[in-house]
């Protein structure tokens, strides 16, 4: 029966992937450095009355439900593929595909552009901070020239391919890698936080501003253009608690990511152990890194500087613009905090490899999916081929590689990876579908609800813990979803894009159901494969 259903009696992938492994990768995929981009991104588009620290505690408490019902999915059916398994086996086939599809499509997505985000904030920018703190024109030149676009594509497409080749070599030189990028990360955000709260205290940052940009860039100047745009700047203090509480929406997009060990948990020894470890290990340590860096910015520039900095960020206000072609991350900020002019280009350096970590992560998660969906049969066989010398799902590397190509060319040349605008609301539907599985499964799938293991099946005054958690993540992702489209957040809603995340839900149906006639009328019922849990 295995033999018909499914491609191979065996998966062909190698359970040699640690708890620890897991955690750094569930670590990275959200973007150890994005806190640099949201305290931007995050106030700039909520208004100046958000509070950033506090907005990650509570996107913390958000996530744990999520988490929980993660964790306990992934141990009931450790299987790559994660929710796409879960869902499939729960609900309906052609449901847990749609979800899983449009989730590796989010990350996809977001793999791509992030070669080019390598080389626009963690590569050229060594050469800017350089320039801008020694007066070396060469610094500013060599900058200039990493930003055309075709020099853009051609570092992106290295990156993309080393990504490829790790992936190639298995997973212990891929995880090789995720270690040497939280390594190298959190030195980089250690020495940062030292930095600028050295800079703080000396007070050094409104003197080395004006000094760099001759005066034109003050403390005062920047608080003054933001006030004259409108941008009330006394809310930026730590009582705009409603503003805060809807910028977290935005927040919660920076901890996307945390729970992908499921996606690979064919690979992971020790399920039970490994996936407490990892999903709810990275959720708390992502959560308060986050809190830590958000924390620094305000103590080095003050709420209500930081505040408008990111006004003029998002307005592209000439203020900041015109002196930095470039937004005014972490790395960029902290020439103004020392006057040593090797440390932002390290720090630029260190947020280089933490991006890699993260477009890594995403890699690997992408390719397990899509080996899935192969092993299930909903799409050709032959993507689930794998070598027999490294254990990797080669056939499936090389078309991740490929999308993840496509995307970031779509990222340098288009505008078309705005119809992803939209992709949290995407993400939170997805998770609305997985926590409606969560709440049947002990009932739904009485089978393998009472096969799993003892952590999967522990209850609550008789209510099973994974259907109690599953409901509690429901409102949570109908509120953050729905808030993140919501005119008072997001502004006008654009229809185009909303119509693109329908479509892109409605292909994966579509896909499924030709596999499915088409493997029907060679003998094969290939929905007798979601009704098991695929062999390891």
């Amino acid at each position: 029966m295995g033999e018909e259903i499914f491609v191979r009696k065996a998966s062909g992938l190698v359970r040699n992937v640690s708890a620890w492994d897991a955690l750094v990768m569930c670590i990275l995929i959200p973007g150890i450095f994005w806190p640099w981009v949201y305290q931007m991104w995050s106030v700039g588009l909520h208004g100046p009355g958000a509070w950033m620290p506090l907005s990650s505690l509570i996107a913390i408490a958000f996530m744990i439900p999520n988490a929980i019902m993660y964790v306990m999915f992934s141990v009931a059916m450790p299987r790559s593929g994660g929710d796409y398994v879960w869902v499939s086996r729960v609900i309906h086939p052609a449901v847990g595909f749609a979800v899983n599809w449009y989730l590796t499509l989010i990350l996809l997505s977001w793999a791509g552009p992030f070669a080019s985000w390598i080389v626009e904030w963690g590569i050229s920018p060594i050469w800017l901070t350089w320039g801008t703190m020694t007066g070396d024109p060469t610094g500013l030149a060599i900058f200039n020239v990493l930003n055309i676009n075709e020099v853009k594509l051609a570092i992106g497409t290295v990156i993309i391919i080393f990504m490829a080749v790790l992936s190639f070599l298995g997973s212990k030189w891929e995880f090789r890698a995720e270690w040497l990028a939280i390594i190298m990360g959190y030195i980089g955000l250690m020495v940062w936080s030292g930095v600028m709260i050295a800079g703080a205290r000396a007070p050094l940052i409104d003197a080395r501003m004006q000094l760099l940009t001759g005066g034109v860039l003050s403390f005062s100047s920047i608080v003054s253009t933001a006030s004259a745009a409108g941008w009330v700047v006394s809310a930026a203090l730590p009582v705009g608690i409603g503003v805060t509480f809807m910028a977290t929406t935005y927040t919660t997009l920076n901890f996307l990511g945390y729970t992908n060990s499921a996606y690979i948990a064919g690979e992971i020894k020790g399920v039970t152990r490994s996936h407490i470890i990892a999903i709810i290990g990275a959720l708390f340590i992502f959560g308060f890194t986050a809190f830590g860096l958000y924390a620094v910015y305000n103590y080095s520039f003050g709420p209500v500087v930081i505040n408008s900095i990111a006004y003029l960020d998002v307005a592209g206000d000439p203020l900041w613009w015109n002196l930095f072609p470039i937004e005014p991350l972490g790395n960029i900020l902290s020439m103004f905090a020392t006057t040593i002019p090797f440390i932002p280009p390290f720090l630029t350096v260190c947020f280089a490899f933490g991006c890699f970590g993260a477009a890594l992560g995403l890699f690997i998660s992408s390719v397990r999916n899509i080996f899935a969906w192969s092993f299930d049969r909903v799409l050709p066989s032959s993507l689930s081929l794998v070598d027999k010398r490294f254990r990797a799902p080669w056939v499936a590397i090389l078309v991740t590689f490929i999308i993840t190509m496509i995307m970031n060319i779509l990222y340098i040349y288009t505008t078309a990876l705005d119809y992803f605008t939209y992709s949290i609301l995407a993400w939170w539907i997805a998770m609305v579908i997985v926590g409606i599985a969560g709440i049947i499964f002990p009932w739904r799938r009485k089978d393998i609800f009472e096969l799993a293991p003892d952590f999967a099946k522990k209850k609550i005054a008789g209510i099973p813990l994974i259907s109690l958690f599953s409901l509690i993540s429901i409102p949570i992702s109908v509120f953050i979803g729905y808030a993140s489209v919501s005119p008072a957040v997001a502004g006008a809603i654009d229809w185009s894009f909303m119509l693109a995340v329908v479509v892109t839900f409605i292909i994966a149906p579509i896909i499924y159901y030709i596999s499915y006639f088409y493997h029907k009328a060679k003998g094969i019922t290939i929905s007798m494969a979601q009704a098991e849990i695929p062999p390891e």
